[in-house]
């Protein structure tokens, strides 16, 4: 039943996001975040504190509901289904895929580059100027188009070499900005935290969708606070467009399928934010601590 009412705690908390981010119309990546977040851990938590002291009153009752189902014989096999399909694409579609990226990643050997230190040292100021630091840059032999933070304990950005090749120096320094924001956002010790709780419900398809939601607006608040920095959202978008572009070609050469039409509309949404202007800055603490108590509480009532 534990499993059941997962489900139900996170269709519920998904629905009360979308309909958050519906009303709000939030120009800031940063809130979307926030609740993309809240519909992963406040579903669980609150099953926590139910198990320990259950809720008073009952907005829906999850043995009620499967029972329900029973009398139409779908108590059975349909949430099996249904849970054991989202378990399928879970282990498809984001385990088997992050381990085979941290395992190419590894696996390359890294160093230091010329080109990469200076536009660290460019886009530095930017960073410590709103407060922040960044972590080290390091260049990967790999013939991949590739950019990304790595590491939990000594993080470290790391471009493929083929990627710096091929960027000019403005467009450098805003594909690390956009990657130093990662790291100023939590880096992956807090990518982490929100994986293993997405690991935790992988037969909830809502935790599954809250998940791409919470990456998709992610990569919008660190480009918008890569922007923020370089205070060149242009050079951003440029890069974004280049780095699409070497990735077709690179697989169009391996003769590998191309990217789903969704991955493309998220590439042409990312570049309309930064040509329209640097977004605002999310919520601070109060914001987030509010929307979670009013989930919170919505979800009490579920058990």
């Amino acid at each position: 039943m534990l499993v059941w009412t997962n489900i139900a705690h996170g269709l519920l908390a998904f629905f009360w996001a979308q309909a958050a981010r519906r009303v709000l119309r939030p120009r800031c990546p940063e809130l979307a975040v926030t609740l993309s977040t809240l519909v992963l851990a406040v579903p669980p938590a609150v099953a926590v504190v139910q198990a320990v002291s259950p809720a008073p009153w009952t907005l829906l009752r999850v043995p009620g509901w499967h029972a329900a189902l029973a009398t139409v014989g779908l108590a059975g096999w349909a949430p099996a289904v249904l849970a054991g399909g989202t378990g399928l694409l879970f282990v498809a579609q984001e385990l088997l895929p992050l381990l085979t990226r941290r395992r190419a990643w590894r696996r390359a050997p890294r160093g230091p580059h010329p080109r990469l230190d200076a536009a660290r040292a460019a886009v530095l100021p930017g960073f410590r100027a709103l407060g922040l630091d960044a972590p080290p840059v390091r260049c990967v032999d790999s013939g991949t188009p590739m950019a990304a933070l790595v590491g939990l304990r000594a993080p470290e950005v790391v471009v493929s070499r083929v990627l710096i090749d091929a960027l000019d120096d403005r467009q450098l320094e805003a594909l690390l900005a956009h990657e130093l924001a990662h790291a100023a956002r939590g880096g992956n010790r807090r990518l982490t935290l929100l994986w293993l709780l997405r690991a935790a419900q992988a037969l909830n398809p809502a935790a599954l969708i809250a998940f791409r939601q919470l990456v998709e607006t992610e990569e919008a608040a660190c480009d918008a606070l890569a922007a923020r920095a370089t205070k060149r959202p242009a050079d951003l978008a440029s890069v974004l467009i280049e780095v699409e572009r070497l990735r077709g070609a690179t697989r169009a050469a391996e003769d590998a399928p191309g990217e789903p039409g969704a991955h493309l509309a998220l590439l042409q949404r990312r570049v309309r934010r930064l040509l329209d202007g640097v977004a605002e800055q999310g919520p601070r603490g109060p914001v987030g601590l509010a929307a979670a108590a009013l989930l919170g509480a919505l979800l009490w009532g579920v058990g």
